[in-house]
């Protein structure tokens, strides 16, 4: 945005790499988990974290009438993170994909910009008032540059990610046993129900229940 708004004249396209055109040199994956909250051990309030985050991402966008308006279009200012209570998104699997998917079914006619959720209208807004080439923001800009064009090209290539699998004999899946351990382990030590160094407990019955053998398989396959 500091680029657009410096020089008017300068524009970002995005290309779709397509298989034919890729080398496998050239092709990387990352994780989709790339930021993290971390909260100081003795922490009086550790839930806090997840009270925020359901707060921006769930109740204002889905419960909150009165204010939802007001949040959800400071989300499609593409505001920096860290202007927000948490450096962090947590949102559904492909949101951003989905989002503009239902933004062009409108532009195109096929659907009504009422059916838009809130947070779809603030970015549909935004968008039109791009096209309009009346009173254009950088942020106007930005939100049309992100979403159509950029990821408009994801959804023309009919983009699907990258899964990288690492237990084959599980079909890349962690044991039901395992992942309920983790889950209820987790959500204890986030709501208070357990101290936090009951991590160490938890590692060691998930060791104990199967969690050791798996490590070695995911070692051996990736060796």
């Amino acid at each position: 945005m500091d680029v657009a708004e410096n020089d008017p004249e300068a524009d970002w396209e995005p290309y779709y790499l397509t298989a034919e055109y890729q080398e496998k040199d050239n092709v990387y994956a990352s994780f989709r988990d790339n930021k993290y909250v971390v909260v100081r051990k003795g922490y009086e309030h550790p839930e806090i974290v997840m009270k925020i985050i359901s707060v921006l991402f769930d109740y204002s966008r889905f419960e909150d009438e009165e204010n939802a308006d007001e949040i959800n279009s400071y989300f499609a200012l593409n505001v920096d993170p860290t202007a927000r209570p948490l450096v962090i998104n947590v949102d559904y699997n492909e949101a951003i994909y989905n989002v503009t998917k239902d933004i062009r079914r409108v532009m195109s006619g096929k659907q009504k910009a009422s059916n838009l959720s809130a947070l779809e209208k603030s970015y549909y807004d935004a968008c039109m008032k791009y096209l309009s080439g009346k009173n254009v923001t950088v942020e106007d800009w930005a939100a049309y540059k992100s979403r159509i064009s950029a990821v408009g090209v994801l959804v023309d290539g009919h983009y699907s990610s990258v899964r990288r699998t690492y237990l084959v004999d599980s079909d890349g899946e962690i044991p039901n046993m395992l992942a309920s351990l983790e889950k209820n382990a987790f959500i204890q030590m986030i709501m208070g129900e357990q101290p936090m160094d009951y991590f160490d407990t938890f590692v060691e019955e998930w060791y104990d229940q199967g969690g050791r053998e798996l490590t070695e398989k995911i070692r051996e396959e990736n060796s």
